[in-house]
């Protein structure tokens, strides 16, 4: 999940460069598109303690998969979303929280489990993993925004999110993964 997590972050960090064009093309005004990337930063930043202290509590898997959730829900409505301005904004700050969320989470998780120079191995993965999606997510956002102008951009982002979540629930019902450290 960690691995995957670290991948669906890049794509969606990555992706959200063309969220400013979505906005252009579903009606708002060049200085709304501009805060569009605002609102996910900012989701970033008022989040960022409250899911991280959480997650010090809680399974990892679990709040990632809620993270998932969160950010599977308010990507799917943002088509619905994009005729009122607040509204949007909003989703995209919780949508910014919970992307966010993965990436930060998903590193404290492989943190939790391996130690050592396993440890070194599974950062490195983890990296690469994130640096792929950043090469994918602004492509399929692209292809999507071309495929079906404007939506194509929510309906990709929100692809990535679903395979997530399929992914992590599935791990969840499979009892897949473990808590123990891993040591070289």
């Amino acid at each position: 999940m960690a691995m995957l997590a670290a991948f669906t972050f890049g794509a969606l960090e990555a992706g959200m460069n063309l969220l400013p064009i979505y906005g252009l093309r579903v009606g708002k005004t060049e200085t709304i598109a501009a805060l569009l990337a605002m609102a996910v930063a900012l989701g970033n930043v008022v989040f960022q303690i409250p899911i991280g202290f959480i997650s010090d509590k809680i399974d990892r898997r679990k709040v990632l998969l809620a993270c998932g959730v969160i950010a599977l829900a308010a990507t799917t409505l943002l088509p619905l979303a994009t005729a009122n301005t607040m509204l949007f904004l909003e989703l995209l700050v919780v949508w910014g929280g919970a992307i966010a969320a993965l990436y930060s989470v998903g590193l404290a998780l492989v943190g939790s489990h391996y130690r050592g120079a396993a440890l070194a191995g599974a950062n490195a993965s983890f990296v690469m993993h994130y640096s792929i999606g950043r090469v994918v997510g602004p492509t399929a956002a692209g292809a999507g925004i071309d495929l079906w102008n404007p939506h194509g951009f929510a309906v990709a982002m929100a692809l990535f999110v679903a395979i997530y979540v399929a992914v992590g629930v599935r791990t969840a019902i499979a009892g897949v993964g473990t808590h123990a450290v891993r040591s070289s």
